[in-house]
């Protein structure tokens, strides 16, 4: 059985795209690789699909609109209670995709998709694609079922830091602020799992959706993401410090620290083992340049 990486992108051209799909190539990855493109040229299209890349275009037409949110959010009181009435995933699906903005609207295009594959994987790696790349093969650690979150670095918590708090307060109010305030983050860019436990979360996730107030802002995928975990809606899932697991998380990793390397300049944790994924690449600004002069010359 293959395993599958499930990425979106919107309006990103190759070379932009590059670090994320040959750092990938480079660990020898021999399993599925599927991108949901929108506003990407044609030319890109195709040198991707020649390399052997599952692509998947689709629209959404609200790029020039302010911070990329979906105008329909505003029919979110409408509708809302209507999906509420729902009890399958699919139905909710149905209705409720056309008024997503892009960072929720991805987990219906990934479920859509490994619902209707012919192919059933064996482990699945929802992550980000712009800011990630990657030093060894992301699922060289899976064994079995399981469902793996990764926590950001624990000096800030939801109620400290002002997009988290702005999320849940939006989506659930101001007592869920307050009932999580103190929780650490949990990335929603990067979610790696066995198919039947990522399909799980996806079903879970948009189950969830009619326990939103509003689907205005961008990012509001992560608060939903926390949500279901801090509130244990979500069964069986493992949270992994950051520096313990297969993926770092460096956004909040002080500029001022030099992350650990071994000789071949992988970065590594505690234990020597290079981490597979790196994500947040793009907020260390010596780090980014030196990843986009490998990686973006071709």
């Amino acid at each position: 059985m293959k395993d599958v990486i499930l990425a979106t992108s919107m309006g990103y051209d190759y070379r932009q795209l590059s670090p994320f799909i040959r750092s990938l190539q480079e660990t020898g990855y021999d399993g599925d690789l599927v991108l949901y493109l929108a506003e990407t040229s044609d030319e890109t299209v195709c040198r991707l699909r020649n390399e052997g890349i599952i692509v998947r275009r689709f629209v959404y037409p609200f790029r020039n609109c302010n911070k990329l949110r979906n105008p329909l959010f505003r029919l979110w009181p409408l509708i809302r209670p209507l999906a509420a009435t729902l009890r399958t995933p699919n139905a909710i699906h149905a209705l409720c995709i056309a008024f997503q903005n892009l960072s929720i609207m991805r987990n219906f295009l990934y479920r859509g998709f490994l619902k209707t594959s012919p192919v059933r994987y064996r482990n699945v790696f929802l992550t980000d694609l712009r800011d990630v790349y990657f030093q060894r093969n992301p699922f060289e650690r899976m064994e079995g079922r399981q469902l793996k979150a990764f926590v950001e670095e624990p000096w800030l918590t939801q109620g400290a830091d002002v997009n988290s708090s702005r999320w849940l307060r939006d989506l659930y109010g101001e007592e869920m602020v307050r009932l999580l305030g103190e929780k650490y983050l949990i990335c929603s860019g990067t979610i790696l799992g066995d198919y039947q436990s990522i399909c799980d979360y996806l079903d879970v996730f948009l189950l969830s959706l009619p326990d939103a107030r509003s689907v205005m802002r961008m990012g509001l995928d992560q608060g939903i993401h926390n949500y279901l975990i801090y509130t244990g809606k979500l069964k069986d899932v493992t949270l992994y410090p950051n520096r313990t697991s297969e993926v770092l998380t460096i956004g909040l990793v002080k500029s001022i620290e030099e992350i650990p390397q071994n000789e071949s300049g992988e970065f590594v944790d505690v234990n020597g083992l290079p981490y597979a994924v790196i994500h947040q690449f793009d907020r260390h600004e010596e780090l980014a340049a030196r990843i986009r002069a490998r990686y973006e010359s071709a």
